[in-house]
């Protein structure tokens, strides 16, 4: 469990352990895709843990349960506002994506599973 320094959330402080890549906009003037790619699986867990808690916290409310027998976890929430929310991660590749498009937004979280495939620490197979 991260303890975070004052004024930081656990979120925050596992997120910088990453390299972000930010996927720019899923829709014009709303939402957004990050991929993080963390240094080990364990590290990525934290963070999927830490992210889900925090949006449930913040009034997002789980739509999909995560099916943790998969070797792909995610989960998938509405926001207060009518946002979506998907969260996935395999091993140490985690994707966020935030958008009003549902069905978008639900299809995109398991791009994270074609990404771990093919980019292997960094390198394509």
């Amino acid at each position: 469990m991260v303890v975070p320094p004052t004024g930081q959330t656990a979120v925050e402080v596992l997120r910088s352990r990453a390299v972000a890549f930010d996927w720019g906009v899923l829709e014009p003037g709303t939402g957004s895709q990050v991929l993080l790619d963390f240094a080990s699986p364990r590290t990525a867990s934290e963070w999927f843990d830490a992210r889900v808690d925090q949006a449930v916290e913040t009034g997002w409310t789980l739509q999909k349960p995560d099916p943790k027998a998969s070797h792909l976890i995610h989960a998938f929430l509405k926001g207060p506002d009518g946002a979506y929310l998907g969260i996935s991660r395999e091993d140490y590749l985690a994707l966020e994506i935030i958008g009003t498009n549902r069905s978008k937004v639900y299809s995109l979280m398991f791009d994270v599973q074609g990404l771990c495939c093919v980019w292997n620490n960094g390198k394509i197979d």
